[in-house]
């Protein structure tokens, strides 16, 4: 009698020390001199607890008491103490519960061999401290980064170790139905499992699709402010150049009004147009007085004109949209970047059209460009032939979808055309 109490006193000290530290470890406490003080004045009342419970009231009551006198009681010090998401809490209660599987698998396997409560549950201790060290240098980081994604990946993450948590008090501790042969209770936890695998495919694959996408917006945003840069240092030694030159043209104009009266008309014509060419457009090009939009529209003017393509640009901006300059620089950026790669595949009529027009409280932005006439589209999504699997469109319709404007496009054989329609909180325009 005293040697099975000890023994079961070990398992049930040895089973309660890894699935707290487990739990811990998953629930991302942060391990400091308080929270430590305070998890171990939690751990040794459950381990009070569970000992007076086993000398009272005996094993088997103890097991069918343990979710209410440990489990619950854990997720809620781990929720309300600690500051932990519920839903985190309890998806790492259940998985500290799965990982005290393999301890109670070697228990059974030498139980099989020997008939030794002490040595057994000694056993059990040293599978779980092999199973915690693999936790905490394996495990922890990628559990914790996958239930960290959103609530759906967490709550999906943790659906096997739930499921395997109600199968195995069901069917062993509160009913003896896993022990009885009954085949629907072993092919559970096979439909379970298969179950799991598909829904994981379509949450994995929709939260994959969502980080590419961020990863797209801030890829996008580093550009515009790394390109804002540049124009911004191009703009300012421009505008010193200008202030140079002004303070010199006087010197200038006399320059040229002399060799005029020495009839040098040819002489004059040149330094006149090497002066022009100092203050050409090209260097400053200013579409409209927002300088974040401007200098993402002047970059793609630029680029038009080294790819040989013929850019019209017509910008009509009211001061403020309904978005923010960084939202407006994902849909016109996306739009002149589609744009762009459309006129490349093209051998000879390359035109790309930038317009918007305002009128009263709504701004219309259009994009035109000329295509080779082949459109890829699948129901109402166009397939693109660009690496990015066509995020560029899919930006715009979020971005336009978030404010509950109006995006539509249409096309015939050789034009393709975007239309973005934009509320405005004012009248004033650039």
């Amino acid at each position: 009698m005293t040697e099975t109490f000890i023994g079961h006193l070990l398992f049930f000290w040895f089973a309660l020390t890894l699935g707290t530290s487990a739990m811990v470890l998953f629930s991302g406490m942060e391990s400091t001199r308080k929270n430590n003080i305070a998890i171990g004045f939690f751990y040794m009342g459950f381990l009070i607890a569970q000992s007076v419970c086993l000398w009272f009231f005996g094993w088997d009551m103890l097991t069918k008491l343990y979710p209410l006198l440990v489990h619950l009681p854990l997720v809620c010090i781990v929720s309300l103490y600690y500051k932990c998401p519920w839903h985190i809490s309890t998806v790492s209660l259940f998985s500290a519960f799965l990982c005290c599987q393999p301890p109670l698998w070697a228990l059974h396997f030498y139980n099989t061999l020997f008939d030794n409560r002490v040595a057994e549950s000694l056993v059990y201790g040293v599978a779980a401290f092999l199973t915690y060290y693999f936790l905490k240098k394996y495990a922890v980081k990628p559990f914790r980064q996958l239930i960290e994604i959103s609530v759906k990946s967490c709550l999906i993450f943790g659906a096997i170790p739930f499921l395997y948590y109600l199968f195995d008090y069901g069917t062993t501790t509160y009913s003896d139905i896993l022990y009885s042969g009954s085949k629907w209770a072993v092919y559970f936890i096979f439909t379970a499992v298969s179950i799991f695998y598909f829904v994981f495919i379509v949450v994995y694959h929709t939260e994959t699709k969502k980080q590419e996408s961020l990863k797209y917006e801030a890829d996008f945003a580093r550009n515009i402010i790394s390109s804002g840069r540049e124009r911004y240092k191009k703009m300012k030694e421009l505008l010193d150049e200008i202030r140079i030159m002004k303070h010199d043209y006087k010197f200038h104009l006399n320059t040229a009004l002399e060799m005029l009266r020495q009839n040098k008309i040819d002489k004059s014509d040149e330094y006149l147009q090497g002066l022009q060419t100092q203050l050409s457009d090209d260097e400053l090009s200013i579409f409209c007085n927002n300088m974040i939009i401007n200098s993402l529209v002047a970059d793609y003017w630029k680029r038009c004109k080294e790819l040989d393509i013929n850019i019209k640009i017509a910008l009509d901006l009211p001061e403020n949209f309904t978005v923010s300059d960084y939202e407006m620089c994902i849909v016109l950026g996306n739009l002149l970047e589609n744009a762009v790669e459309a006129c490349k595949e093209l051998k000879e009529n390359r035109i790309i059209e930038l317009t918007t027009i305002t009128k009263e409280k709504q701004s219309a932005i259009l994009v035109r460009n000329t295509f080779n006439g082949k459109i890829n589209k699948n129901n109402d999504y166009y397939i693109s032939t660009k690496k990015d699997g066509g995020i560029g469109l899919k930006s715009v319709k979020a971005v336009v979808d978030r404010y509950g404007e109006s995006f539509y496009t249409e096309y015939d054989n050789e034009w393709f055309s975007a239309y973005v329609l934009w509320k405005v909180n004012e009248e004033n325009f650039l």
